[in-house]
């Protein structure tokens, strides 16, 4: 087949693979319309409930130990839009196209194929995790890393004004997951290399225009906490808890030693590294193979190069490998992929040319993978307008009918459908611990079990109405949380009753 040919049939094949890829994220996309909320997404939304409509303090009133910048982020949309899940799929489909649009931005001068096959199979990887990874942290982060990333790649010839510029967007990523400050280091490098001078002399320069431009956006969300967080339990609580929550495994049980903890943390990182290398590696490399003689080419591929090298490390900070804490490297890592769809050089030979039409074949490969499950998982959870059944909309349908004005309600439930439930609801939490997960790490430590006189304490003080009780959680404690929180079990046998239970599902309690 002659050389012309190859290469019309393999850009040909490309876009087309890179069009249907879209397509696909499309129709996905439209198929979340109804996706509830759920998961760390209900608990951040009831949070922000409480912080706009009850005036309750985060960090005092609710127990937290997250910067304040997710529950700034959770209030605006709660009080622009209401706390539905209509509004927060709109803002959904909002960032995945801000996100096509840096993707565009950063990979367009190398493959229009992959400028727009990246965020499409981002997106269906996205879908991937259904609820586990809906509008989480890290997800939204990634928007401002990405446009960080973009911004850099058009080497606008001015590096002090990209350094303000890039150090708010760090300020931003940074404000809703302090890891992403890895990123920090990682455009600071890329803009060193753009003044000239020594090395001193450069830092001098841009050292304090990415301070200023971090700091301005970074402490937005603290001048918000002045009046709606006490900050000084939030210090209290990173002196105290973190360290708890820090030394948990992934499972959220805890490490029996130190180096035991530094092992399996180890050994995570390694296989994160592993899959991202898989990913990225072979773009890059075939990239670099068609573009080598290109200088603004290399500079983009040099850019994403060590933006991808930086984020793989964000994980090493907090050590919970979640498949949602993932997705900011699993972004960059799949901007790399989709360059295995870059157009083969003009100069190239017959072998590398028909190479490249194989090349397409990885591509079609782990969409084909990520959009089955996307579409099984959204497909079998058959999401409506309405979604009655779903497990948080049958509590809150027991709680609108029997709650009287003052009464409140616990919920023990990690993350999910407790506050979910309670936030549909409209009801108020009776302890700050909206989430249950603190009164379990580590049992046995001082920490732990304060947190557990006080959370009996203040049941006992105020009784709340109903306590709700979701079974199906991952937690340290096993099946039965109550079993081993014997404190509990017996204050809830001795003053409440079985209102509903739900077998594998929820148990109500009501006060007798």
């Amino acid at each position: 087949m002659p050389a012309l040919t190859l290469t019309a049939t393999g850009q040909l094949l490309a876009r087309l693979t890179a069009f249907s890829i879209a397509a696909l994220a499309l129709s996905l996309l439209w198929m979340s319309r109804y996706q509830p909320v759920e998961m760390d997404l209900a608990m951040l939304h009831y949070c922000a409930f409480l912080i706009n409509e009850k005036g309750l303090l985060l960090y005092r009133d609710i127990f937290e130990n997250n910067l304040p910048g997710p529950f700034l982020l959770h209030a605006m949309i709660g009080k622009a839009f209401g706390y539905g899940a209509v509004p927060v799929r709109l803002l959904d489909g909002l960032l995945l196209f801000g996100l096509a649009a840096c993707s565009w931005q950063i990979l367009r001068p190398l493959s229009l194929a992959a400028a727009v096959t990246a965020p499409a199979l981002f997106a269906i990887v996205y879908f991937a995790g259904g609820t586990t990874a809906a509008f989480q942290r890290d997800y939204i982060a990634t928007l401002p890393l990405a446009a960080a990333l973009a911004l850099l790649c058009r080497n606008t010839g001015k590096p002090l004004r990209d350094a303000l510029l890039v150090g708010a967007l760090c300020g931003i990523a940074c404000s809703l997951k302090p890891n992403m400050i890895v990123m920090g280091p990682a455009f600071f490098w890329i803009l060193l290399q753009r003044l000239p001078g020594s090395v001193t002399t450069r830092s001098v320069q841009l050292l304090p225009l990415l301070g200023i431009g971090f700091l301005l956006l970074f402490a937005i969300p603290l001048l918000w906490a002045l009046r709606h967080a006490d900050l000084a339990e939030l210090v209290h609580l990173y002196q105290t808890y973190t360290p708890v929550y820090v030394s948990t495994r992934t499972d959220l049980f805890h490490y029996d030693n130190a180096w035991q903890q530094w092992r399996d943390l180890l050994a995570m990182q390694a296989s994160h590294l592993g899959r991202l290398s898989l990913m990225a590696i072979p773009g890059l490399l075939w990239a670099w193979r068609q573009w080598r003689g290109d200088v603004q080419a290399m500079c983009h591929l040099r850019c994403l190069a060590i933006a991808l090298f930086a984020i793989a490390w964000h994980e090493m900070v907090a050590g919970k490998f979640w498949f949602a804490h993932l997705l900011p490297p699993y972004f960059f890592a799949l901007l790399c992929f989709t360059l295995l769809l870059t157009p083969a050089a003009a100069a190239a030979g017959n072998a590398e040319k028909s190479l490249r039409i194989l090349l397409v074949l990885p591509v079609v490969l782990l969409t084909f993978l990520a959009g089955t499950l996307s579409w099984q998982r959204l497909h079998n959870a058959g999401y409506d307008a309405e979604n009655a059944q779903i497990r948080s909309k049958k509590i809150a349908r027991y709680l609108q009918q029997h709650l009287q004005p003052g009464d409140k309600v616990q919920a023990l439930d990690g993350s999910g459908d407790g506050q979910g439930s309670l936030l549909l609801a409209g009801a108020v939490t009776a302890t700050r611990f909206v989430e249950d997960i603190p009164l379990y790490l580590q049992p046995h430590s001082p920490v732990t079990q304060g947190f557990r006189r006080e959370f009996i304490d203040t049941l006992t003080a105020d009784p709340p109405a109903f306590i709700v009780y979701i079974h199906n959680f991952f937690h340290p404690a096993g099946g039965n949380r109550l079993q081993e929180f014997t404190e509990l079990d017996s204050f809830i046998k001795q003053y409440y009753e079985v209102a509903v239970l739900e077998d594998g599902e929820y148990t109500i309690f009501r006060r007798r």
